[in-house]
């Protein structure tokens, strides 16, 4: 697997002796912070907690050629998620967990759907209700959300190969 996706971020997995281990600054917008070195200074102020195999420096090819990047683990990541003090925090915690104990899996698609299911708590409930055959305008009045929010929400959800939906409104899982 070469990428994990949470929420709207893509990771590109760094393989170092065998483990998958994540960059900083994906794992800072994953985690919502807005200020380029935020995960710099989270780690900085708690670095007494992360093991070297948390966490580590290397060096990764990048637009400007080689630079020096801390890259974490998915133990790593999940610590930086208990840390972060930010609204995608506690979806975040789940979902690293969630890959953690995944990893060994054999079918990255049916993980990918679990990956997205998680990070998408919405997608969870709208898929509930498909089974159920409810229309998007039925599942958006249950939801207490706006039907256009529901047809974002399913329009992801096709695109990622979660669902199909037909002409007639009906959702099905694929």
């Amino acid at each position: 697997m070469n990428a994990l996706t949470f929420q709207n971020t893509q990771f590109d997995i760094v393989d170092l002796n065998g483990q998958k281990w994540l960059r900083a600054p994906q794992i800072e917008g994953a985690l919502g912070y807005a200020k380029a070195d935020a995960i710099a200074q989270l780690y900085s102020r708690n670095a007494d907690e992360f093991t070297d195999s948390m966490t580590a420096l290397v060096k990764l090819d990048s637009a400007g050629g080689k630079q020096e990047t801390r890259i974490f683990s998915l133990r790593g990541a999940h610590l930086l998620g208990m840390l972060a003090n930010t609204e995608p925090a506690k979806d975040f915690r789940r979902w690293i967990l969630d890959v953690l104990d995944n990893q060994n899996v054999d079918n990255p698609n049916t993980l990918r759907h679990d990956y997205l299911l998680v990070a998408n708590p919405q997608w969870g409930n709208i898929i509930c209700f498909t089974q159920k055959g409810y229309t998007a305008e039925r599942i958006a009045m249950l939801l207490g959300v706006t039907l256009k929010k529901v047809q974002q929400h399913i329009s992801r959800m096709e695109k990622c190969g979660i669902i199909e939906a037909s002409t007639d409104s009906q959702l099905s899982l694929i």
